[in-house]
């Protein structure tokens, strides 16, 4: 028991890296064209990096606790 949760948590931890760098590589492949351009500030086009690789992980993040919450919710079946 204590080995397949270790390797499923080591595996949830990986799928998320992966999900975070391929979500972010996406987004940032959409707005490149916008952050490539010279006539924007430096800082600018820095802080639009962090917020979209901060937006992203925080999605992954929220995804992955729902996914793993609806497996194990012991009230699921309560009606209030």
């Amino acid at each position: 028991h204590v080995y397949n949760r270790l390797e499923r948590t080591v595996g949830w931890i990986f799928m998320s890296i992966g999900a975070i760098l391929v979500t972010s590589y996406g987004v940032y492949s959409l707005v490149a064209k916008f952050l490539l351009r010279n006539d924007i500030p430096l800082v600018v086009r820095l802080g639009i990096v962090a917020l979209v690789v901060g937006f992203c992980t925080l999605l992954i993040s929220v995804l992955r606790e729902r996914i793993f919450m609806a497996r194990r919710d012991k009230y699921e079946r309560i009606k209030r």
